[in-house]
């Protein structure tokens, strides 16, 4: 015998089957799909004496490394053959003859879409919009740290702005504490001026007493001598305007100005809290609030030591004060 009879065969697709006699029938460099990688060599020489006679033997070029051994099996399959050429070559033997038969077959699997040229032309343009859309990326990225420095920028100075008006506000209460500690000052300068009036006018009182009682002194020495009435009339004049000098309610005014303005208004607050008080009760408060005692409080109000102490015990009762209770302190604290 010297042919070899070939069939081609697609086990996924049926209707695509090649077969033919002897080499001419079967289109040379057929091309297969990706999807029809997978073929099936079903090959035969005839031999009508004996079966088991023939004996084949094949290789695929570019897949095969080796023709594989003769044997009676005539037919050969390939599952997911890769995209490139191929050789298929069969050899068939007859054990009674000499000589061989011989059959090439060649075709090619085309690759798949994917993997076209075209495929990869997609590929890089994919891959430069890819790399444009990074570029982009990081362009927008770059602007948006860009933005975050200029708004941290202004958050920055902002703080800056808003520290340096605190500090503003702090140097302003520091120079109003100034002011008060001034004001103080001047405040404490005011009392001292008042208490140092309040002896000058403790010690004036008491000097004029003392010439009160010198008249007086006077006035019965000299009562008894019916010529001297002129004389007892100047010294009765001068008794009257030097009385009159003591109860003289002008420098009260002024008094109780400074007093007001050294002890935060303590009369003004004392008349609004006890409405019954007198301009008499005024004064003894506010001589109490200087700490001033009954003997230097006396001669203040041109009034003996027990006056003052009567007027003490109707001025507790006035602000509601009970016994236990120390007049003084409470008007200290008020």
């Amino acid at each position: 015998f010297n042919s070899i009879s070939l069939s081609v065969i697609i086990p996924n697709d049926k209707s695509a089957a090649y077969s033919g006699v002897n080499s001419s029938s079967i289109h040379e460099n057929t091309l297969f799909a990706k999807k029809q990688n997978s073929l099936r060599f079903d090959f035969v020489a005839p031999e009508y004496r004996e079966e088991d006679i023939v004996q084949y033997s094949y290789m695929l070029e570019n897949y095969d490394e080796t023709w594989s051994d003769f044997n009676t099996g005539n037919f050969k399959e390939y599952t997911y053959l890769p995209q490139g050429d191929y050789v298929f070559k069969v050899k068939a033997r007859n054990l009674f003859e000499a000589g061989e038969a011989a059959y090439t077959y060649s075709f090619t699997i085309l690759p798949a879409w994917y993997e076209t040229r075209l495929a990869f032309v997609a590929y890089v343009i994919l891959v430069l919009m890819l790399v444009a859309g990074l570029i982009f990326f990081i362009n927008k990225r770059s602007q948006k740290k860009t933005m975050d420095m200029e708004k941290q920028k202004e958050f920055e100075l902002e703080k800056q702005k808003k520290q340096y008006e605190e500090e503003m506000i702090a140097k302003k209460h520091e120079i109003k504490e100034l002011k008060n500690q001034q004001l103080q000052y001047n405040l404490r300068h005011k009392s001292q001026e008042l208490a140092n009036s309040t002896m000058n006018l403790i010690r004036k009182n008491e000097i004029l007493l003392e010439i009160m009682k010198e008249i007086s002194s006077v006035y019965d020495d000299i009562k008894s001598r019916l010529d001297t009435r002129l004389i007892l009339s100047r010294l009765n004049k001068m008794e009257r305007d030097i009385k009159h000098n003591i109860e003289n309610d002008d420098n009260w005014k002024r008094f109780e100005e400074n007093f007001d303005l050294a002890y935060e208004n303590f009369l003004k607050r004392l008349g609004e809290t006890y409405p019954d008080l007198t301009v008499s009760d005024k004064k003894l408060c506010a001589y109490l609030k200087m700490d001033l005692s009954t003997k230097d409080i006396a001669p203040l109000l041109n009034m003996s030591i027990r006056s003052i102490e009567t007027n003490r015990y109707r001025l507790r009762k006035k602000l509601g004060l009970g016994r236990n209770d120390n007049l003084s302190l409470f008007l200290q604290r008020f």
